[in-house]
């Protein structure tokens, strides 16, 4: 286990470890998935490169790796309870928690506004950015149930089968802009026409790429930029041109392509929850 937490610590840029006084969250007691890399899931003292390492699995957890230049991320009873539901799960995230937290403020600001997100990725990423759509555009952790002026407008009895949404718009999907994109123009830059055709100020981008460095992702993060989009990138460790490109960037702490999607899942599951709460309160 030590071997593969030192691998992977030296492919990453970020650095593992959790702030200091990480405060308990009542009720909070998810076991970490086997899928999901821990760095330092241990009880007890370790020394590691020359510095102690403390570990507490559930309730106040202390410290974790020191190192020069260390990200810190303090949690305190303030902090939006599905980020610190996701640290529980995944301590390793730890150096990620800021850019979630400004990632899903462009999303909140984009979808207060009246914007919609669009999102793109390639095989796995492109899987994950049509998995990310669906759980915003019906309910996720909750109904949703259909209220208010919307409820008028529908009835009763259509809008007692539907529920609330917060439109996403996958790039992926539109096969015959797609095909015919890729049949009579440059390929790469089918995701920034997408963009172009879809895309107006106040919306928000997201771009999905394990590496960083997908030419059709990064084009479109430029493309949009320069429109006045707002721009995510979810990447891995290095970030590649998207973290570059992006005004945030979620790079999650590994260099494997698997272990990269693995930590992408409950990024956006959480990001998922954390809109769900501030669209749908009651729901």
């Amino acid at each position: 286990m030590e071997a593969g937490i030192q691998q992977r610590k030296k492919c990453v840029d970020l650095l593992h470890h959790l702030g200091p006084k990480l405060a308990r969250r009542n009720g909070v007691d998810e076991l970490v998935p086997a899928c999901i890399p821990r760095m330092g899931c241990c009880c007890g003292n370790e020394k590691q490169g020359g510095e102690e390492k403390k570990f507490q699995l559930h309730g106040l957890q202390k410290y974790a790796p020191l190192a020069k230049n260390r990200k810190s991320f303090i949690v305190s009873d303030s902090m939006n309870a599905h980020l610190a539901r996701l640290l529980q799960r995944a301590p390793a995230l730890a150096p990620c928690l800021e850019d979630i937290q400004n990632a899903y403020e462009a999303m909140r600001c984009s979808l207060a506004g009246g914007g919609k997100l669009l999102i793109c990725g390639n095989g796995g990423s492109g899987a994950d950015a049509e998995h990310w759509a669906g759980e915003l555009l019906k309910g996720f952790g909750s109904k949703r149930p259909i209220g208010g002026e919307l409820l008028q407008k529908l009835g009763p009895e259509l809008a007692g089968q539907l529920q609330g949404a917060l439109p996403m718009i996958p790039l992926t999907g539109f096969v015959g802009l797609s095909t015919a994109w890729q049949n009579d123009c440059n390929p790469d830059y089918v995701y920034a026409q997408l963009v172009l055709g879809l895309g107006k100020p106040g919306d928000t981008l997201i771009g999905i790429s394990t590496s960083g460095n997908s030419k059709n992702v990064a084009l479109a993060l430029e493309t949009a930029n320069k429109l006045g989009l707002r721009t995510v990138a979810l990447t891995g460790a290095g970030g590649g041109k998207a973290a570059q490109l992006a005004q945030t960037s979620i790079r999650v702490p590994s260099c494997e392509t698997y272990l990269i999607q693995e930590f992408h899942l409950p990024v956006y599951h959480t990001l998922c929850l954390m809109l769900e709460d501030a669209f749908f309160p009651a729901a």
